[in-house]
């Protein structure tokens, strides 16, 4: 699946998610996290294919709220702390869906 920013056709700006307008972006996964506290959070395993990420919402790479028992649950063995300055991929929590993307 494939999620799109909208945009006047500058992928040099970023929308209110820090994100790149008029761009293209891979959904690698649809997955829940559940915290220390029994909290269940819905999220979005997202790829840049240009292999940059500069999202700055909820569950970003430097986000407080990450641990490393809810890294251990994201798919694929990604750790999100650090492979978005390796090959773009982030987090975006569900909820965040209509405010970073145009479609999907």
């Amino acid at each position: 699946m494939a999620l799109g920013t909208d945009g006047d056709g500058n992928d040099q700006e970023s929308n209110t998610c820090g994100i790149a307008k008029s761009h293209a972006y891979t959904l690698v996964d649809a997955f829940s996290m559940t915290d220390a506290g029994g909290t269940t959070h819905d999220v979005m395993l997202v790829r840049n294919p240009w292999g940059t990420a500069g999202y700055t919402g909820t569950w970003n790479k430097d986000d407080s709220n990450w641990t490393d028992a809810l890294v251990a649950q994201v798919p694929m063995g990604i750790d999100p702390r650090t492979a978005q300055a390796a090959d773009g991929v982030f987090v975006v929590p569900m909820s965040s869906l209509k405010t970073c993307f145009y479609n999907f």
